[in-house]
């Protein structure tokens, strides 16, 4: 059935979606996110029978639509990504963090891919990670990979993905820890990559008490465009925490820790040092 979404009806009913996902996300919606915000629960009305924005609204304020308010966070937080996007943070992590770390690292290097989406940069990661267990003996890892959505996290979990998506994987790289399924068409990540990545649904601002409270990098890219000044800085100093001395955060080529109180040295653009 075909329908016609029609803009918010009252500055009220966008401002009411703006303070219920700041409230469970703390994604700050202004006002000219009003197009996208439209056009990214349109899908989710249609699905619902609603051709208003006041009536998506008075679903959200009842018991029965709280399972909705869910799917209102996974369409709001949905990011477009690629697999080796922002090319630079991986060669960083292959040369400064792990070639020039080689022979003094103890124990397990440890990484969260704190917004992960889809699994296209966690999955870019484990491949680097793993080419490093082939030239350093002993070289074990373990990543934890979090979003707050559940749409990208089931697609994370499952792996596959079309050759189009994979452009950006060095051929070596493909044939190692891809497997062709659908005669080519699709690709999954081999078991043995995808084993050592723990993902999990994942509020920033609501970490569980068992949540691994140590890493040697934390990457959390295209996240806090979405937020305030006050919530990015409680971001990054709650990472700081959790960052080993030594240990790195890369962000967004977009993004900057620029005004924010903080302990990190920015080492290149995009990516900051936490002291020994």
């Amino acid at each position: 059935m075909n329908m016609t979404i029609e803009r918010p009806d009252s500055d009220e009913d966008y401002a009411f979606i703006q303070q219920i996902v700041y409230k469970l996300s703390r994604i700050s919606l202004g006002p000219q996110k009003k197009q996208m915000v439209v056009s990214r629960i349109a899908k989710r009305m249609r699905t619902l029978g609603y051709t208003t924005i006041r009536e998506y609204c008075e679903l959200l304020k009842k018991p029965s639509g709280r399972a909705e308010l869910s799917a209102l966070i996974d369409v709001i937080s949905t990011n477009h990504t690629y697999f080796f996007r922002e090319s630079s943070h991986f060669d960083y992590l292959t040369r400064e963090i792990l070639h020039k770390g080689r022979g003094a690292r103890k124990g397990v290097f440890r990484v969260w891919s704190a917004a992960c989406s889809s699994g296209e940069e966690p999955y870019s990661v484990a491949m680097i990670l793993s080419e490093q267990s082939r030239v350093e003996p002993g070289f074990d890892w373990t990543m934890e990979a979090t979003d707050i959505s559940s749409i990208v996290l089931a697609k994370a979990q499952a792996g596959v993905y079309t050759e189009a998506a994979l452009s950006r994987v060095p051929e070596v790289l493909r044939r190692r820890y891809l497997e062709p399924q659908v005669a080519g068409e699709t690709h999954r990540v081999v078991p043995t990559l995808k084993k050592k990545i723990r993902f999990s649904r994942l509020n920033l601002f609501e970490i569980p008490e068992n949540f691994p409270d140590k890493f040697d990098l934390i990457i959390c890219r295209n996240v806090m465009i979405y937020f305030d000044r006050s919530t990015r800085e409680e971001l990054v100093n709650m990472m700081v925490e959790r960052i080993v001395p030594g240990g790195t955060l890369y962000v967004g080529h977009s993004e900057s820790l620029g005004g924010l109180r903080h302990s990190l040295k920015m080492v290149r653009p995009a990516i900051y040092l936490k002291a020994v």
